[in-house]
């Protein structure tokens, strides 16, 4: 018998390889979702391991439980695990609380859309993005990312950011450590030029870790010089840079 927290679902590949528990018969499993790289996936985003089918098939055995406890799992990961898993001996499955992200954008919307004096939001971009509406009355945002592999040029879609909040006033972005790099110098000098009335922002917000003093002023000339000077004349804009690695 086996009870286990997990950080994300797909670290349940750590629980079914083949021969890790080959005696377990009963697993339970909560999901924490706290966005923590095991040693095993050190050097990797979190967002880069994945829970397949292929991986499941190849991989993992599930024919000896004969008890399955999961909770706070997103229903896509609980479709391909029972899809892909063979377990013939399974006589009770329980599943608490799975987690459905189209069920949760619609919830959104639904707020959103019933709350035209809101002026500020916390929320993922994976569930705002596909709001369907332009909210005017929002003015403050704090967008919380997940961990991207590889890196991108762009960490969400300015544009359609634009698009739903263009308002907006003050934008935080958090959750994820974005690194001072010409990517990053780029993406904040076109959500500048984009979101026309911002006056503030923050890069990095609740990030854990200190940057250094040197970097930080390297950055701070490169995206300068890459507006020829000119990066604020746009906008009375203020730029805070949270502590990272």
């Amino acid at each position: 018998q086996l009870t286990s927290s997990i950080q994300r679902s797909n670290e349940l590949i750590l629980l079914l390889q083949r021969n890790v528990w080959p005696a377990i018969e009963y697993l339970s499993v909560t999901n924490e979702e706290l966005h923590i790289v095991l040693p095993i996936n050190e050097g990797k985003s979190t967002s880069c391991i994945q829970l397949c089918k292929h991986d499941l098939h190849e991989r993992f055995n599930g024919t000896r439980l004969r008890y399955l406890l999961i909770c706070y799992l997103n229903l896509t990961d609980v479709v391909i695990l029972l899809g892909s898993l063979t377990m013939p001996l399974l006589e009770n499955m329980i599943l608490v609380d799975l987690y459905d992200h189209i069920r949760t954008c619609n919830y959104i919307k639904q707020i959103l859309d019933a709350s035209p004096n809101l002026s500020h939001l916390v929320v993922t971009w994976k569930d705002f993005r596909d709001c369907s509406n332009s909210y005017l009355n929002l003015r403050h945002v704090n967008l919380i990312l997940e961990p991207l592999c590889p890196e991108p040029t762009e960490y969400f879609n300015i544009d359609r950011l634009a698009q739903l909040v263009s308002n907006l006033r003050s934008l935080e972005i958090s959750y994820t450590t974005i690194k001072l790099n010409e990517n990053l110098v780029q993406f904040i000098w076109k959500i500048i030029h984009r979101l026309d009335q911002l006056v503030y922002l923050i890069v990095n917000k609740d990030c854990l870790y200190q940057v250094k003093h040197e970097k930080r002023k390297m950055f701070k000339e490169r995206l300068l010089a890459v507006g020829h000077d000119q990066l604020f004349d746009c906008n009375n804009i203020k730029i805070k840079f949270r502590r990272y690695d």
